[in-house]
């Protein structure tokens, strides 16, 4: 079953998209928001004060035992650890059914809801590598933002390392980083000398794509 981010554009009786008051169409935020409003109208009905009263209801753990699946359905993401359901929509809060919930990891539940909070939800995740970048933590967060500072510049692994802010006990989380950007075709790789490292080390540098996908991490952790 495909991954929904989250319920389509609220429209009109005209059927039209709704418009904000400066006339423009509803974005991830508005969207966002009205999900809220809808949450919290069925928290009531339900006699719910607080959403985590609800999930720990005994309605909700046979919701849990009828629709969790065995692994997160997340593009790319086959986790069997720390499953969780996720609600793509509250209409039927209390009464749901199949396609109102989806299994996911608690690491990509958690980056779906950030997701739809910051970035347009239709484009935020393209493929299964974007999925992994955006799960790699404070290390790639780091290295994005170092080597957006410069696009157009070339890094040596040990440049990265001594100029990013990580503690010296997440060096090697830096270089997995790196490498994890290479292997995926969003930084190219050179052996050029050095006069840090001697006659020959790696440096690295951001393709377009990569720039795009650096600029979403960045974004993510503000």
């Amino acid at each position: 079953m495909p991954w929904k981010l989250s319920e389509q554009q609220p429209i009109t009786q005209e059927g039209l998209p709704r418009r904000t008051r400066r006339g423009q169409p509803k974005g991830p935020r508005d969207k966002t928001r009205t999900q809220a409003a809808l949450k919290k109208q069925k928290l009531g009905e339900l006699g719910y004060r607080w959403y985590e009263d609800y999930l720990s209801s005994p309605h909700w753990a046979s919701i849990r035992r009828r629709f969790l699946a065995s692994s997160c359905c997340a593009p790319g993401c086959s986790s069997t650890r720390r499953l969780q359901l996720h609600h793509v929509s509250y209409a039927r809060l209390g009464a749901e059914e199949a396609g109102d919930v989806r299994t996911l990891c608690e690491p990509c539940h958690r980056l779906l809801h950030r997701l739809a909070g910051s970035l347009d939800p239709a484009v935020a995740l393209r493929n299964a590598d974007e999925l992994r970048v955006l799960r790699g933590g404070s290390c790639m967060v780091a290295v994005c933002r170092l080597m957006l500072s410069q696009p157009q510049r070339e890094f040596y692994g040990r440049e990265v390392a001594s100029e990013t802010d990580v503690p010296k006990a997440h060096i090697t989380g830096i270089y997995k980083s790196l490498k994890q950007l290479e292997q995926l075709g969003y930084a190219t790789l050179r052996f050029t000398p050095s006069p840090i490292t001697g006659p020959t080390c790696r440096s690295y540098r951001l393709t377009s794509e990569g720039l795009e996908i650096a600029r979403k991490v960045v974004a993510l952790a503000a």
